[in-house]
């Protein structure tokens, strides 16, 4: 149980990297949305009206 143990040595460099990422989401939170909402529209099939006919 001594070896699961996670002191703050170990936790400070973890915690210093969320709060940067958090930090980017804030200032730019807008942007990473947009791109993100970008790519998954590049990946996910849009549903219209010629779903499942062949095309002529």
């Amino acid at each position: 149980m001594i070896i699961a143990y996670a002191g703050p040595e170990t936790m400070l460099p973890i915690a210093s990297v969320l709060a940067g990422a958090v930090g980017v989401v804030m200032m730019f939170g807008r942007n990473v949305l947009a791109i993100g909402r970008r790519a998954i529209a590049k990946c996910l099939p849009r549903s219209g009206g010629n779903a499942g006919k062949p095309k002529a």
